[in-house]
């Protein structure tokens, strides 16, 4: 026979029993918490898209041509005591050579100013009580630039009588002299050196795929680059300018690179 009093203290225990696991499964769910706190979610990438497998190519293209365009930089440059003395003479001469141009042909609108300069000249051998070098004269430079189109002469090769002209008139600078492209001319020349280029990086991209057994299928992207490259003669010392001057155009370049993928079967 079982005693009320050995009922109630079974139950009792498993009142106990209970609890104790309740509080087990909160301890470890804010354990659990507490450890994953600072972890932000979990991101998963996915792709639709499965990886393309290319073959890139490259084609360059060069076309040499006569220039359709001269452009002479020349002019005068003297230095005097005063900046006001400096600037007079110089602009005497100028003036003096733009007549001799004109007369030689040339028309006055195709006469620029490239670059006009009057600048302090100082002795750096002579510093003086105010903390700066002494100012011995004043120079200024006086550049033209002359632009001749074929379309105009019908030829580039007696260029160097404009040279001529320039310095017997006077001017004592002669910079450069630039045989390039008139820009319609330049467009024209890019334009084709850019379709044959493309055409060799395709057919670089067939021979690739012909060697590896494949087949070209699509065209995923295409890249191009330019160069221009005028012909210039340097600057001269207008000593060995004489009245004969020969100045021969030589020939420009335009080369185009083409760099292109392709996706293959």
């Amino acid at each position: 026979m079982v005693k009320t009093s050995d009922i109630s203290e079974t139950r009792g225990n498993k009142i106990t029993l209970g609890q104790a696991i309740v509080i087990s499964l909160l301890a470890m769910l804010v354990l659990t918490l507490i450890l994953f706190r600072d972890q932000g979610p979990e991101t998963i990438q996915v792709s639709s898209s499965p990886q393309v497998s290319t073959i890139d190519s490259s084609g360059q293209y060069v076309i040499h041509a006569d220039p359709d365009k001269v452009t002479l930089l020349f002019g005068y440059e003297v230095q005097k005591i005063s900046a006001n003395d400096s600037q007079q003479e110089t602009a005497k001469v100028i003036n003096a050579i733009k007549e001799a141009l004109v007369s030689s042909g040339i028309n006055r609108d195709d006469i620029k100013t490239q670059s006009y300069l009057v600048e302090p000249v100082r002795n750096y051998n002579s510093y003086n009580e105010k903390g700066t070098y002494d100012i011995i004269g004043y120079k200024t430079t006086h550049i033209l630039k002359l632009e001749i189109l074929k379309s105009r002469t019908g030829n580039l090769d007696g260029m160097g009588k404009y040279l001529d002209a320039a310095v017997l008139a006077g001017a004592n600078r002669v910079d450069s002299a630039e045989f390039g492209l008139t820009d319609d001319y330049e467009n024209q020349l890019k334009a084709e050196a850019l379709k044959q280029a493309s055409i060799n990086a395709r057919k670089s991209a067939d021979k690739i795929a012909e060697g590896l057994g494949v087949s070209i299928k699509n065209l995923r992207s295409a890249s191009q680059s330019y160069s221009y490259n005028p012909y210039s003669y340097a600057r001269e010392d207008t000593a060995s300018v004489n009245s004969n001057t020969a100045i021969t155009p030589g020939q420009v370049s335009v080369t185009v690179s083409v760099s292109a993928s392709f996706e293959f079967d």
